[in-house]
């Protein structure tokens, strides 16, 4: 039996990219609950930023089973892969039995939406900024624990004699 066409295929929601952080829970139809992932930590964490792909035209509900992690200006949203975002503003946050949730009406053009507790600033914000200003040093301050390379930025002063 294959698939029916007329039937919309169900979003795909992931933290697939640079930045990510979600775990599904559990998705029905119009509602999937999240849950922020714990990871490098022994303590609770309240970031989270996540994708959701296969969405356009329709209204979903997004429930976090821990907690309230929704900050004062609601969530973060970005259109265009995270290169721009807006806020959708605190009125969208819903108290929960669990903790919070939010609502969202996909655009009917948006193949895919990405929603953020903050807008993320990575890396390769920072490379762009760079580009843009030679005269800021960048090396390496150190390693991860997981080895990659911690950045150590130098500004030279603007009133220092060389």
């Amino acid at each position: 039996m294959g698939l029916d066409p007329r039937q919309p295929c169900s979003p795909r929601i992931d933290a697939d990219f640079p930045g990510g952080n979600i775990s599904v829970v559990s998705q029905t139809a119009g509602k999937a609950v999240l849950r922020q992932e714990m990871r490098d930590t022994r303590v609770w964490w309240f970031h989270w930023a996540f994708r959701v792909r296969g969405a356009a035209g329709q209204h979903w509900r997004f429930e976090f089973a821990d907690r309230n992690v929704l900050g004062t200006c609601g969530p973060a949203c970005s259109l265009d892969g995270g290169r721009s975002w807006t806020w959708l503003g605190a009125e969208v946050a819903q108290a929960t039995e669990a903790g919070v949730a939010f609502e969202y009406s996909f655009p009917a053009t948006a193949d895919e939406v990405r929603f953020a507790f903050a807008m993320p600033y990575l890396e390769r914000d920072l490379s762009s900024f760079l580009a843009l200003h030679p005269e800021v040093e960048r090396g390496t301050l150190c390693r991860s624990r997981e080895g990659r390379e911690v950045e150590l930025l130098r500004v030279p002063s603007q009133t220092a004699r060389p």
